[in-house]
């Protein structure tokens, strides 16, 4: 449906924005991709990429440091 494609593109954006800014809070995160309320952020981003928002923003900084290094030099 419309709005579960309009849903997958928001969470694309706060995916992106998780990988790349690791000092903004989520819940800003969540407003600046377009959710209105944080808890619908959180229940579909866990549905979608099964770890919650902070659980990813986590995995990405242990498992790929060098992944920020090249995303701030490249921004």
């Amino acid at each position: 449906t419309f709005l579960e494609y309009t849903n997958h593109l928001r969470l694309e954006c706060a995916k992106a924005m998780l990988l790349c800014d690791h000092t903004t809070k989520i819940e800003a995160i969540a407003a600046c991709s377009g959710f209105n309320s944080v808890r619908t952020f959180y229940r579909l981003f866990q549905k979608y990429y099964r770890l919650t928002p902070s659980e990813f923003r986590e995995r990405v900084v242990v498992q790929n440091p060098s992944l920020l290094n090249e995303e701030y030099k490249s921004g």
